[in-house]
């Protein structure tokens, strides 16, 4: 074989980026083939999507099997598509219902089989056998508009008209009558605030369904702080109780030893200030000691013995060079 350097570049790039494609092609496009897929997928309608979203768990009798794939309109209907492993066994009767996972509002498909057989995978789940779950933001967006819509003077003058009907009723009914009509008056009075109380109320639903993946995250990373102190707690504790009895042990010995430590405090002072005043005459000597050992070291390490000059041991440098006696010297 020829070495690829002696090929040519345009051939072996064109073969390689082809080679590359049809690589990718593959392992993108084969698993989604039925025949090389691990998945099978089905489907199921329901009357609305109950904010269920692309991604989220399919559940079988309670346990994560499989995962939206896709929520879609379909005339009337809202097509669920999902996918399960080949192993789990689906029966032909089986009912579908979004269930939520948690407050914050996170769904998921939960599958109960029933029946024989085994689920097509052509037709979907009809929407006889699927339910969906209670929606608080529908809710709250039904009341608002419930609210709104009230005849505020109408139904002041109907409870007025029950309030004079039944006045000469037991005290016990009037005063309930009476407390429907201050009732009445507070509607009446707060009629914006509370238009206003359920618009913010929906805006914060709102939000908190947008934020629900962060908020779920924020709560999880705090359980696995909770989970680690938990775990923490003997050493975390065994620590709290060491430090205390050192603490302990500190105090009684500084108050055993109250009469010594006193007199080596006052004395350690002392030496302090000392040190302190003679700073610049230490670090003279210090300055000076490293050529007095050089020399000594210079003297001695030859061998057991002392190497001495004269007469410049008896004779100090300066007499020698100022009566010429050195050769050289300054």
């Amino acid at each position: 074989m020829r070495p690829l350097g002696s090929r040519n570049p345009l051939v072996v790039g064109f073969v390689g980026t082809a080679l590359l494609v049809v690589t990718l092609l593959a392992v993108v496009v084969l698993p989604r083939v039925p025949t090389f897929s691990s998945d099978r997928s089905y489907s199921a309608n329901f009357a609305q999507a109950a904010g269920l979203s692309s991604g989220d768990e399919v559940r079988v009798a309670g346990i994560p099997e499989g995962t939206v794939t896709g929520v879609h309109l379909d005339r009337d209907v809202i097509r669920v598509d999902f996918t399960l492993p080949k192993g789990v066994h689906v029966v032909s009767e089986t009912t579908a219902s979004i269930e939520v996972a948690t407050l914050l509002g996170t769904k998921y498909v939960e599958l109960t089989p029933t029946g024989p057989g085994e689920l097509s995978t052509s037709a979907p789940i009809p929407v006889s056998r699927t339910k969906v779950p209670f929606d608080l933001a529908d809710v709250t967006n039904g009341l608002s508009t419930t609210v709104g819509g009230l005849d505020i003077p109408t139904l002041r003058a109907a409870l007025r008209t029950v309030s004079t009907t039944f006045a000469h009723t037991p005290k016990a009914t009037r005063d309930l009558l009476r407390g429907i009509s201050g009732i009445s008056k507070v509607l009446v009075s707060r009629q914006s605030q509370l238009r206003e109380l359920l618009a913010s109320s929906r805006d914060v639903t709102a939000t908190l369904v947008s934020q629900r993946h962060t908020l779920d995250a924020l709560f999880t990373d705090a359980d696995a702080v909770l989970a680690t102190l938990h775990r923490r707690r003997t050493i975390i504790h065994s620590l709290l109780v060491d430090a205390s009895s050192l603490g302990s042990q500190l105090t009684r010995l500084v108050n055993h030893n109250a009469a010594t430590l006193g007199p080596l405090i006052e004395r350690l002072n002392v030496v302090t200030t000392l040190l302190h005043k003679d700073d610049h005459v230490l670090g003279r000597a210090i300055d000076l000691l490293a050529p007095a050992s050089r020399g000594l070291t210079n003297a001695t390490g030859d061998g057991p013995y002392i190497d001495i000059n004269l007469p410049y041991l008896l004779v100090p440098d300066n007499l020698l060079c100022g009566f010429s006696l050195a050769p050289d010297c300054r």
